[in-house]
């Protein structure tokens, strides 16, 4: 049953991932691209790369924070179980 959902959540991240992500990136066909000149071929990789650069940086925040609430998270002491079978 975990294997299920550990297969359903790969398809799910792929998806939610390429409709969050990948949704605001401009896309040329390749005669266009050929069309362009080296510095219009480079402004347009600039651009892709600026267009995915946002919610990378919102994932990479909201794990920061994850992990900032539970590094201030107080656990309970760990108790050492010292049985001798003496």
């Amino acid at each position: 049953l975990a294997q299920t959902f550990n297969s359903f959540g790969a398809i799910i991240a792929v998806v939610f991932g390429q409709s969050l992500i990948l949704s605001n990136v401009p896309h040329q066909s390749q005669d266009v691209l050929d069309k362009m000149s080296p510095e219009q071929l480079s402004a347009y990789k600039h651009s892709l790369v600026l267009s995915v650069q946002t919610p990378y940086m919102i994932i990479v925040a909201i794990v920061l924070l994850v992990a900032l609430l539970i590094m201030l998270t107080k656990f309970p002491a760990l108790q050492s179980d010292n049985h001798s079978d003496a």
